[in-house]
Formats: structure tokens, sequence, C-alpha cells
């Protein structure tokens, strides 16, 4: 049995031949997390600005491309994230995605008490900073993402 793992982003896939894969491979494990970090701020292709690690509209293209490719839904495994990535911000007024991150860091935020990693928060951690500091929430339906 092969499989391969495939990160969803669609600058990511867009130069990989997946149809010419399918012979080869029995599952596609795709990685629909970790689309958005600090490693942004990293690169010439890409911003360091606040975005989601995950986001249903960035999936749902990477899975069309997939279809495009015929690749079936049954040969597709979804993988899902159970963490945050958490940005130092560059203003803290400033806190909505699209705005920057403090860049020279090449960190995140402050490290959780459980992960005690900067950059990353167990679902356990983000659950204790809403109810500890009671931010405001934004939902985006779209994207899937507070």
């Amino acid at each position: 049995m092969a499989w391969v793992s495939l990160l969803i982003r669609l600058g990511y896939l867009q130069g990989l031949n997946v149809e010419g894969m399918l012979p080869y491979v029995d599952y596609y494990n795709i990685i629909s997390y970790d689309i958005h970090g600090t490693w942004d701020g990293n690169s010439e292709h890409t911003n360091p600005v606040i975005n989601p690690h995950t986001n249903l509209t960035v999936i749902a293209q990477g899975l069309d491309l997939l279809w495009r490719n015929l690749v079936g839904p049954s040969k597709v495994n979804l993988g899902l994230a159970f963490y945050g990535r958490s940005f130092r911000l560059e203003d803290n007024s400033c806190n909505v995605p699209g705005y920057p991150f403090y860049k020279p860091s090449g960190r995140g935020a402050n490290p959780g008490s459980c992960t005690g990693t900067s950059g990353i928060l167990l679902n356990y951690e983000v659950h204790r900073i809403l109810e500890n500091y009671r931010p405001e929430v934004i939902y985006d339906a779209d994207a899937g993402v507070n």
C-alpha cells in the first residue's frame, strides 16, 4: 500500500502531477492545517501577516484541484488539527487576519503552559486564554475560523 501526504495549499499542490500519481498511490493524506504560520514571514512568496493555520476556503480549493485531477474522495484522508497557531503582534490593536505580525522575532506569541512552545497552543490552552481574557471573538463563516 502506498500513500502520499500533501499540503492543501494550492501553491504547494499546483506543481505536482497528482493525476500521474494515481496508478501508484492508494491514499492521499491531506494536511489541511499549518496553511499559515510564523514561517510566512521568512519567504519571498508570503507576507508576515496574521492568517489562520486552517481555513475551509483554502481546503475547498485544494480538494477541488484533487477532484479535477481524478482523485476520488474515497482515496482522500483529511488531516485535522486540534491546536492553534499564535503570533506576536506587531501592533496589539491590529489583531485580525491580514495585519502584520512581529517578523524579527521569528517566533509566535508566548509559549503555552502545556506546550512550552512559542507559536503553538493546544486546544486546551486556547480555551483557557478565552476564559481568562475574554477577548472579542470574530467568526468568519466562509473560512470556518475564529
